[in-house]
């Protein structure tokens, strides 16, 4: 490449030589620490110039957190209100086509507690996605915790909400069943040993959200918009 008339021994970086140049940094980061990465998925970058780089997918597994703009009167409404965050309700997904989604809610499809979501059940409302690489045995500790739910009888913690509302952040004793959808994906994360807000007790999905956000070169937000339209293809 031609050098700058200004700086002459500063080789001017067009597109052709921001990508060599960054594979070149990818590279010796690679071989001397573990790499901690963030692209932003939503710069109008072409094509040609996002740099190829991964977690290696044999020692690293990825983790899916959904935030949704819920539409239900009283309940998404009352907790964005009192939150003060566009995001009412949370859950955690382990594939990039989100099946299955887990959470907890008050009333889905007949049942109270733990529940199995889909992306259709949040019909056309706005989500956001975001996602990070954990170690296979995090990763493990995780799925385990999750399926400690599946097998025992959970329920919805109505009294949380009840918490939130006059700021009181005290876990109730004996209650790692008894939760809401917040809690619940904090308990997963935890399970993996990822504090994300920091001992917060009790953390609302807004709360979730932000902290999620204080982490731009470790955690991705892969999507936001409404969930009718998400495709996986585009995360993979």
């Amino acid at each position: 490449p031609p050098r700058s008339p200004l700086f002459p021994y500063t080789t001017l970086f067009r597109s052709a030589s921001r990508v060599k140049a960054a594979k070149r940094v990818s590279n010796i980061l690679c071989n001397t620490r573990v790499q901690d990465i963030f692209i932003d998925m939503t710069a109008d970058i072409p094509d040609d110039e996002i740099v190829d780089e991964s977690a290696s997918t044999r020692t690293h597994k990825p983790v899916f957190l959904v935030f949704v703009n819920g539409s239900t009167p009283i309940i998404s409404d009352g907790i964005k209100l009192f939150t003060k965050s566009a995001y009412s309700h949370a859950a955690i997904a382990f594939s990039s086509n989100l099946k299955p989604i887990y959470s907890y809610n008050m009333f889905y499809n007949g049942k109270s507690g733990m529940t199995t979501e889909s992306l259709t059940s949040y019909k056309n409302n706005d989500i956001a996605v975001v996602a990070f690489y954990v170690p296979n045995k995090q990763w493990d500790d995780m799925q385990d915790k999750v399926d400690s739910y599946i097998s025992h009888k959970t329920r919805y913690d109505i009294s949380t909400i009840f918490q939130k509302m006059l700021h009181i952040d005290k876990k109730l004793i004996d209650s790692d069943y008894r939760q809401v959808c917040s809690t619940f994906v904090d308990n997963i994360l935890q399970a993996g040993q990822i504090d994300l807000t920091k001992g917060v007790n009790l953390p609302d999905p807004g709360q979730l959200y932000t902290a999620s956000k204080n982490y731009p070169n470790k955690i991705i937000e892969i999507y936001n918009g409404p969930a009718s339209k998400y495709d996986s293809k585009q995360t993979d």
